[in-house]
Parts: C-alpha cells; structure tokens; sequence
C-alpha cells in the first residue's frame, strides 16, 4: 500500500474516532475491542449473528450514571452510502434502511 492511501485510511479512522467521541459526548470510554474478524464462532459466543450484524467495533463506556454500557459499530466504508447492499442479510437497501434517504 503505498503512502497516500495509508495516510487517507488514516484521516479516515481519525474522523471516525472523532465522531464516536462526539456521539458518546461525557461518557467515559472503558475500552473498544475490534470484532469484525473474529469468525463466525466468537462472535457467535458474544450475541453477534455474523449474518445479520456488521458490527466491527464495540466502545464500552460509562454513563452518567456510572453503569456500564456498549455502543456497536459498523466500520464500512462506501462510496455512495445510499447504494449499499448487505446481500448475506437479505438486505438490499441497507444505507436508506438504516441511515434513511
């Protein structure tokens, strides 16, 4: 890979690690494990149907209140959100099922 693209993947996680911070505003981060290539097994074993749900990421975090909560995260990139096609789920909408138009 050469070192444009390694620097564009780069700018990429950074922007993605931004918006997860801003999504989880003062939550205090516990930790984040990488899931998306577990295998079918261990993903099964943590309550993740590989068929069905992308999640490539889980950030564990506090709330306000102290508990202990996850947030799931699909890490896909996609030139055109609106065309993507999650065909191993039968879903063949899912950028305007799950992101709207």
């Amino acid at each position: 890979m050469g070192k444009t693209k390694a620097q564009k993947i780069e700018r990429c996680n950074k922007a993605a690690a931004n918006k997860i911070l801003e999504a989880l505003g003062n939550n205090k981060i516990i930790r984040v494990e990488q899931v998306g290539n577990l295998g079918k097994s261990a993903l099964s074993k943590m309550g993740i149907d590989d068929k069905k749900d992308p999640t490539d990421i889980i950030v564990y975090y506090k709330d306000k209140n102290g508990k202990e909560k996850n947030m799931k995260i699909s890490m896909k990139i996609y030139k055109n959100i609106n065309a993507i096609s999650v065909k191993a789920a039968g879903i063949y909408n899912a950028g305007s099922y799950y992101l709207g138009d």
